[in-house]
């Protein structure tokens, strides 16, 4: 029993050191959706971008300033724990985007802010 127990920690701590070798994908917005963002593990399409995007809406919007997560954390994907706890992205509030998408209803015109 005591040699599963040590097996099952191995591959857990191999999982996740591998998966933040990666980077797990993640999509954002601000309360109202007029702020979204997706990331793509392709051209720094990164948090980074999303951290520098937001805050250039700030500087031109007063109001709703907190960025939200949209991914859900899914406890039972064991490889991305060290994501879940290390990477800043993942500390912001979700929210579902059914909720978000109530709220902006039908996109007219995109604002330099919005990727979906």
């Amino acid at each position: 029993m005591k040699t599963v127990i040590i097996l099952v920690l191995i591959i857990v701590v191999v999982a996740n050191a591998i998966s933040l070798a990666r980077n797990v994908n993640c999509t954002n917005s601000n309360y109202k959706g007029s702020v979204t963002f997706e990331e793509i593990n392709f051209n720094e399409r990164n948090f980074d971008m999303c951290k520098r995007k937001f805050s250039a809406f700030k500087k031109q919007n007063s109001a709703d300033t907190v960025l939200y997560r949209l991914c859900r954390k899914n406890i039972l994907k064991f490889w991305n724990w060290g994501n879940y706890i290390l990477q800043e992205k993942f500390n912001l509030p979700y929210i579902s985007w059914q909720e978000i998408a109530s709220r902006r209803g039908k996109l007219t015109a995109k604002s330099g802010f919005q990727d979906f």
